[in-house]
């Protein structure tokens, strides 16, 4: 492993973990993490408030 894949790896690592957990974050997290799920994957509607809290009991 070179110096530049340890790079790549840790922001791969550090975006997936604020993709995993920006819907349990701040507002300006979920509204980047909408916008960005939008672009990529095609999401139409954010995920409630009230859907967030079950998914965070489960």
């Amino acid at each position: 492993m070179s110096e530049n894949n340890i790079e790549d790896i840790k922001l791969f690592l550090e975006t997936n973990l604020l993709m995993k957990t920006s819907n349990y974050l701040s507002k300006d997290f979920r509204y980047v993490n909408f916008n960005l799920n939008k672009r990529i994957y095609g999401v139409k509607d954010k995920i409630s408030d009230g859907e967030i809290a079950i998914n965070l009991v489960n």
